[in-house]
């Protein structure tokens, strides 16, 4: 139940990057972190650094789109 309430974050944040809204970053953060544990503990690892890579993607996305 919890993947799912986290997918729907990572959703929110899809919508909040549309209205261009800088909060979608704090949105990514969240759910990539959810699922690079996730993927980790049950032993995808290529899956997990996938979502890891995402996480630093979206902690560079959300400090640069604050300086504009």
């Amino acid at each position: 139940m919890l993947s799912y309430f986290v997918t729907l974050i990572a959703i929110i944040g899809i919508v909040l990057n549309i209205r261009k809204n800088r909060i979608c970053f704090l949105a990514w953060m969240i759910s990539n972190s959810y699922f690079c544990s996730l993927n980790f503990e049950q032993g995808n690892p290529a899956q997990a650094i996938n979502f890891a890579v995402f996480l630093v993607f979206s902690i560079y996305g959300f400090f640069e789109w604050g300086r504009k």
